[in-house]
């Protein structure tokens, strides 16, 4: 995205995504993923007013982020594969 602002400004681009977070890409990880998750603007409002969208701003919130996201997801997998076994009988 900062290419493409400095492409819009005429200017050459000196910054990567990483310099933007300060040099801690899984900060950077961390908020590509959640925009991801949020791609619309009135996806992230709502995401926002019911508390399920997070500023991140240090590392201890990025890894926070990344491991609650990777808990739920095992979570969902886990009891997916339990249900399926337990059809089989």
């Amino acid at each position: 995205m900062m290419n493409i602002f400095s492409l819009i400004q005429g200017t050459p681009s000196t910054q990567n995504w990483v310099d933007f977070f300060e040099g801690d890409r899984v900060i950077g990880l961390a908020v590509n993923i959640q925009n991801a998750m949020h791609p619309k603007n009135s996806q992230r409002v709502d995401a926002i007013t019911g508390g399920k969208y997070k500023e991140i701003l240090i590392r201890e919130d990025a890894d926070c982020y990344l491991s609650e996201i990777l808990r739920v997801n095992l979570q969902n997998l886990l009891m997916s594969v339990e249900s399926e076994v337990a059809n089989q009988f």
